[in-house]
């Protein structure tokens, strides 16, 4: 006689077993596969010169809130928050704003002008889970801290290309875009709502609700009509000023010498609000449908926002 067992893991999460894992509710591959993973991130990294930064799981709300922006989709539909007496907390759904936190609060600048940073570990985000997106993912990311030149991005780009590489992925694409600085983002954002708000009534519920709150996030869409609305909407590089323009051009020269192919996609501007100039993703077709393996971008703007 067998007995079903009372407890269960909670939707959106597996467990990772010493041996392969063929139930329900746990991940293909064995702990062991985990720590191999790990290992090859670690030494790729540390190869150039990223040194680890751990942050706890739990962070206040308000500092997500405040850097990761107000109105996207993190902080509005997908935080698992709580309150424990006037305390908000929030199970962190990503790592760049608790490490810019943690950069500010214990001084790292007075140890060097620039801090290379990379962490890994579990994160939490309230979705809908199916196949490739978990309640609770694990992720990895450098963040180089302190350097504003076109090297930096470049740099911090041939390292996430590197560890995939290691893994022996060939068939990789690189998409880069450029935001411009601070003043182009806002002057962008009311030329994309001057094209969309008279095709509104042709927009999905989401990105009509999307128009007035983070219109920016449209251009990720995947339904195939609004994509080909969107094939006459503003660029935002006609809207970047001299300057970024120059960076962007030497971010893609830095990219050209180290052998890095790269595709530009006019559209790639990633949801979340501290990106300036650079942004890129990743993606590798053999994944199927979910074919993001990537992506990040420069936030000069995130250590202000912070305090």
């Amino acid at each position: 006689m067998s007995l079903e067992p009372t407890f269960r893991n909670i939707r959106g999460t597996f467990d990772i077993l010493p041996q392969d894992g063929r139930s329900e509710g746990a991940h293909d591959m064995p702990s062991r596969a985990w720590q191999h993973v790990e290992q090859v991130v670690r030494e790729v990294l540390e190869r150039f010169n990223f040194r680890e930064i751990r942050t706890p799981i739990l962070e206040p709300t308000e500092l997500i809130a405040r850097g990761v922006g107000q109105l996207t989709d993190i902080v509005t539909k997908e935080m698992f928050a709580f309150q424990r007496g006037d305390t908000n907390y929030v199970l962190r759904p990503e790592v760049t704003a608790p490490v810019m936190r943690a950069y500010l609060q214990h001084r790292l600048d007075q140890q060097g002008a620039v801090q290379k940073l990379y962490y890994i570990g579990p994160c939490f985000r309230a979705e809908n889970p199916q196949k490739g997106r978990y309640r609770q993912f694990h992720q990895f990311g450098v963040e180089l801290i302190g350097a504003e030149t076109p090297e930096a991005d470049a740099e911090v780009i041939a390292a996430m290309m590197a560890v995939y590489e290691a893994f022996g992925l060939k068939n990789l694409r690189l998409r880069i875009n450029t935001l411009g600085d601070a003043e182009s983002r806002p002057r962008y954002r009311e030329a994309l709502q001057a094209y969309l708000r008279p095709l509104a009534d042709q927009l999905t519920p989401t990105s009509r609700q999307r128009l007035e709150t983070n219109p920016l996030r449209i251009l990720d869409t995947k339904d195939e009509r609004e994509r080909r609305l969107l094939e006459g909407a503003p660029r935002i590089i006609d809207f970047v000023d001299e300057k970024g323009r120059a960076h962007y051009e030497a971010v893609k020269a830095h990219l050209q010498a180290l052998g890095i192919a790269f595709e530009e996609d006019p559209f790639l501007v990633r949801g979340l609000d501290y990106y300036t100039h650079t942004t890129f993703e990743l993606e590798s077709p053999d994944l199927g449908a979910q074919s993001a393996l990537a992506g990040g971008g420069r936030y000069d703007l995130l250590a202000m926002d912070l305090g």
